[in-house]
C-alpha cells in the first residue's frame, strides 16, 4: 500500500503538536487538546464543530466557547491558565492576555504576557513569603481569639445552667405554692365547718353521695394536660432550635467550591425556609399562647366548691362560661401554633433527611460530616422526645375532651340536684376588644363598684341582721354576671378577673348562719384567708410567666444571642474607641452612643438581627449585627448602624463611615466572630491572598 508524503508530513506534526503542551491549559485538562488521526479536533463544549488542530491558539477565534484559544486573547469568554510555580495557580480572563500589562494579582509568574514587550517579572515567591507571613498571623489571631472564646462560651454555659436551674427552683415555687393555696381552700372549708355545720353537711353530701370532689379531680387532670401540652410545645421548639443550628452551621461552614449538588440543594432550600415570612408569625403566636395558657390555669384556680350552693348557681353558669371561652381561646392559639411547628418541623426534617441520604461522601467535606454527626443527634432527641411528651400527648382528648367533660360532669350534677340545664358558651373576653370599647366597659364597672362601694357601706351597721339576704342576692357583678342574662349583651370580662373575685369572694365563701357575735370574728378571719390566697395565685401567675419567659431566654428560640449564644458573654459591656473627630462607645447587646463636639447622639438599639457570614473565596468569617431605632438626625432619617465583627483577641472599634446621611457603618474586632470553621479552613490552606497583599505587591 501506497502512503503519500503529504499524509506522512500530517501525521508527524500531529503527533508532535499533541505531544507538546498547549498554552493556556492546565495540566489536569492536557488531555482534552489531543487531535484525532486525521489531525481534528472537537470544540469542548460544541463537539459538532471540527477544526484542523493546528488552528488551536492560532489568534483566530473558531469555537463559540473559546476552547480553541486558550492561549491567546482572541476569544472574549476564554480563560488563560497561570501556574503560578511556588504560589497557587489561577485563570485570568482571555481578553487580558498579551494586553501590555503585568496582572500580579492573577497570573504572579507574568505567563499572560508571554507575546508582549512588558517584560512581567516573575513575582510568585514575594507573593507566597507575604502569603504565609499573613497565613500565619490569621493563624495566631484565630488561635488565641479562639481560646478566649472558649472562656466566653463556658461563661454561657455556666449561665445557662444557673438560668436552667433557676427555672427549676421557679417551677418548684409555683408547685409549692399550689399546695399552699390547696391547704388554704380546705382552711377555709373548716372555717365554714366550724360556723355553719348544716351547710357543710351539703358540701359533705355533694362530695360523697354526688362525688362532687370530682370536680377539683378533672380540674387537676386538665392542668396536668394543659401542662403536658406545653411542655410538647416547647419540646417541638428545642428540635426545631437543634435542626436550624445544624443547618445554618453547614450553610456558613460548606465551602461552595464543592460540586456536592445534594448539599448546595439542602442549603438552598435551607435559606428559603429561612426567608419564608409566615414562619416570623410563630413568635408572636407563642407569646399569644403563653398569655393565654397561664391565663387558663390561673381561672381554672378560681373554682370554689360553693359555687355548687344553691345560692351560687349564677357563679357557677359564668364561671363555667368563662373556663369555656378561655378554652376556645387557647384552642385556637394553638392549633395555628402546632401548624406553624409541624409545617416547620417537615421541611426541615425532608432537608436533613436528604442530605444524609443523598449526599456525596467521596468528597469527605469536615462541614458535612459535622452536619450528619447533628442529624444522628437530632434523631436520638426526636425519638425520646416521642417517647417521653409526645407520644403521651392526644390533643383533642387532652384537652378539648377533657374542658367537655368537666362541663358535662357539672351539668350531671347540676341535674342531680335539680337544677336546670346552664350550657357553657363563649362569652366576649377584653383581649378581643378595642382600647375604646374596653375603656367604656371598664367605665362602666367603675361606676358599677361605685354603686356598690355605697351599698356595701349603707349594710356594714347591720351585717349580722343582713347577711343572709345579701349572699341570697350573691355577688352582682363577679364575672359579669348580670351581663350575662339572655337578654343582656355578652359578658366581658378582664384578662385575669383576680380583682372581682378578690372583692366577692367572701360572699361566695360565707355560709350564712354565723351568730351576731361571731359574725365579726368569722368574716375577718375569712378576709384574711381569702386575701392570703389570692395573694399565692397571683404569685402563682407572676411565676408562671417568669418561667415561660425564662424558658425563652435559655431556648433563645429567635436567635438574639447569635450562633451558640455567644453575645450572652458581652451583655451589658460596653466598649469605646476614638475614631476621628467622634468617640462612640458599642454594647453588643444594648446601645451604640456617639459623642464628640460637645454633643452626644443615640446611634441605634441592637435589634435582635444577627448573622453569620462565610466568604466562599478565603472562608473569612464575620458577623453582622443590626442596630436600629436611634436619634432622629436633624432634618434626616432615623439613626442606625451596621455593624461587622471580624475575629480579633480583643474588641476593636477599627473603622466608622457613614456613606448615608445617619447611616452607618462600622467594622469591630472581637473574639465572638472567631469560629473553628474558619481556622480548620487556613490550616488546610485553602485561602488566597488578602487584598492587603494584592495592594502591597
Amino acid at each position: 500500500m501506497k502512503v503519500s508524503v503529504v499524509s506522512v508530513l500530517v501525521a508527524v506534526l500531529t503527533n508532535l503538536a499533541s505531544a507538546e503542551s498547549v498554552r493556556g491549559v492546565a495540566p489536569n485538562k492536557q488531555h482534552l487538546y489531543k487531535a484525532d488521526s486525521n489531525g481534528k479536533w472537537k470544540c469542548l463544549s460544541n463537539p459538532e464543530i471540527e477544526i484542523d488542530f493546528s488552528k488551536v491558539n492560532d489568534d483566530y477565534c473558531d469555537c463559540p466557547d473559546g476552547s480553541d484559544e486558550p492561549g491567546t486573547s482572541a476569544c472574549e469568554s476564554g480563560k488563560f491558565f497561570c501556574e503560578n510555580a511556588g504560589y497557587k495557580p489561577s485563570y485570568i480572563p482571555s481578553y487580558k492576555v498579551n494586553d501590555g500589562v503585568c496582572d500580579y494579582e492573577i497570573c504572579c509568574d507574568g505567563s499572560d504576557e508571554w507575546n508582549t514587550d512588558a517584560k512581567c517579572k516573575n513575582v510568585c515567591k514575594e507573593l507566597n513569603e507575604k502569603y504565609e507571613s499573613l497565613k500565619k498571623e490569621r493563624l495566631s489571631k484565630l488561635t488565641k481569639g479562639l481560646k478566649i472564646k472558649q472562656q466566653m462560651l463556658a461563661q454561657v454555659a455556666k449561665a445557662d445552667e444557673e438560668l436552667d436551674t433557676k427555672i427549676q427552683k421557679e417551677s418548684m415555687e409555683v408547685s409549692q405554692l399550689n399546695d399552699e393555696v390547696y391547704q388554704l381552700k380546705k382552711k377555709i372549708e373548716a372555717l365554714n365547718t366550724k360556723y355553719n355545720k348544716e351547710a357543710m353537711e351539703f358540701i359533705a353530701e355533694l362530695k360523697g353521695e354526688h362525688s362532687a370532689s370530682t370536680i377539683d379531680e378533672k380540674i387537676y387532670s386538665l392542668k396536668e394536660a394543659i401542662h403536658l401540652i406545653k411542655l410538647g410545645v416547647d419540646k417541638n421548639i428545642e428540635k426545631s432550635e437543634i435542626s436550624k443550628e445544624i443547618l445554618l452551621n453547614l450553610a456558613t461552614d460548606f465551602d461552595q467550591n464543592i460540586n456536592d449538588v445534594t448539599v448546595k440543594k439542602a442549603i438552598e432550600d435551607f435559606q428559603e425556609f429561612s426567608n419564608d415570612k409566615k414562619f416570623d408569625e410563630f413568635d408572636t403566636l407563642y407569646k399569644e399562647y403563653l398569655e393565654k395558657y397561664n391565663a387558663m390555669l390561673g381561672d381554672l384556680d378560681l373554682y370554689n366548691i360553693f359555687f355548687l350552693l344553691e345560692k351560687n348557681k349564677v357563679h357557677m353558669a359564668n364561671w363555667k362560661n368563662f373556663i369555656w371561652t378561655r378554652k376556645s381561646s387557647l384552642h385556637s392559639t394553638l392549633l395555628k401554633l402546632l401548624l406553624i411547628q409541624d409545617e416547620s418541623s417537615k421541611k426541615l426534617e425532608a432537608i436533613m433527611t436528604d442530605i444524609k441520604e443523598n449526599y456525596n461522601p467521596n468528597f469527605n467535606n469536615k462541614a458535612v460530616k459535622t452536619a450528619l454527626k447533628g442529624i444522628e443527634s437530632y434523631e436520638t432527641l426526636k425519638q425520646k422526645v416521642q417517647d417521653d411528651v409526645l407520644g403521651k400527648i392526644d390533643y383533642a382528648n387532652d384537652y378539648d375532651g377533657a374542658v367537655k367533660g368537666l362541663m358535662t360532669f357539672i351539668e350531671e350534677l347540676e341535674a342531680a340536684l335539680g337544677r336546670p340545664k346552664s350550657e357553657a358558651k363563649d362569652l366576649q373576653i377584653a383581649d378581643d376588644l378595642s382600647t375604646e370599647e374596653l375603656e367604656a366597659k371598664q367605665s362602666e364597672k367603675k361606676l358599677q363598684m361605685e354603686l356598690e362601694a355605697e351599698e356595701e357601706e349603707a349594710r356594714r351597721s347591720t351585717f349580722p341582721q343582713n347577711i343572709k339576704q345579701a349572699v341570697v342576692r350573691a355577688v352582682e357583678d363577679f364575672l359579669g354576671v348580670y351581663d350575662n342574662l339572655p337578654e343582656e349583651k355578652e359578658t366581658v370580662f378582664e384578662t385575669v378577673p383576680y380583682d372581682l373575685v378578690s372583692r366577692h369572694l367572701s360572699e361566695i365563701n360565707d355560709l350564712s348562719n354565723a351568730g351576731d357575735e361571731d359574725a365579726d370574728s368569722y368574716s375577718k378571719e375569712l378576709t384574711s384567708l381569702q386575701e392570703e390566697m389570692r395573694g399565692k395565685q397571683e404569685l402563682i401567675q407572676e411565676l408562671n410567666q417568669q418561667v415561660g419567659d425564662l424558658v425563652q431566654e435559655l431556648n433563645d428560640s429567635t436567635n438574639y444571642y447569635g450562633p451558640s449564644k455567644v453575645l450572652k458573654a458581652v451583655e451589658n459591656q460596653s466598649f469605646k474607641a476614638s475614631i476621628g473627630e467622634y468617640e462612640y462607645e458599642i454594647d453588643f447587646v444594648g446601645n451604640i452612643k456617639q459623642s464628640g463636639n460637645g454633643q452626644s447622639a443615640h446611634v441605634g438599639t441592637y435589634s435582635g438581627d444577627i448573622k453569620k457570614l462565610v466568604n466562599p473565596k478565603d472562608g473569612t468569617t464575620k458577623l453582622e449585627m443590626a442596630f436600629k431605632n436611634g436619634a432622629k438626625c436633624w432634618s434626616g432619617p432615623i439613626r442606625q448602624a451596621k455593624v461587622t465583627v471580624y475575629c480579633g483577641e480583643s474588641v476593636e472599634i477599627l473603622k466608622v463611615t457613614e456613606p448615608e446621611v445617619c447611616q452607618y457603618y462600622i467594622d469591630v474586632t472581637s473574639p465572638i466572630a472567631c469560629f473553628e470553621s474558619e481556622l480548620e479552613q487556613v490550616e488546610e490552606k485553602k485561602l488566597v491572598e488578602s487584598e492587603s497583599v494584592h495592594d502591597e505587591l
